[in-house]
């Protein structure tokens, strides 16, 4: 479900959200989750890449973030937190 209530299901993605927009995204991060800083090479699949407001609509690079399957599963959970937690500045700085 959206944060607004809206159940993800019904709004499939946009034609714009291509492998190639997210391998893109992967090599930007240096195919590494941004949270927990595994590397995609230690998998045996590509890493997902996460909608930082949950909304599939939005496109924009800034919103979009390589995670690993065990951390971006665990934002499925608490959602304002993680909102918090990727547009913070600080996690900018730290994460570095």
């Amino acid at each position: 479900m959206y944060i607004d209530g809206r159940c993800s299901g019904i709004y499939p993605y946009p034609d714009d959200w291509t492998d190639d927009l997210k391998e893109a995204i992967r090599k930007r991060d240096n195919f590494t989750c941004q949270v927990c800083k595994v590397e995609q090479e230690k998998s045996t699949k590509k890493f997902p890449v996460h909608h930082i407001d949950y909304i599939k609509e939005n496109l924009d690079p800034v919103n979009l973030i390589t995670l690993c399957l065990s951390c971006h599963s665990k934002t499925n959970y608490n959602r304002p937190f993680w909102i918090r937690y990727f547009t913070s500045p600080l996690r900018l700085v730290v994460n570095k």
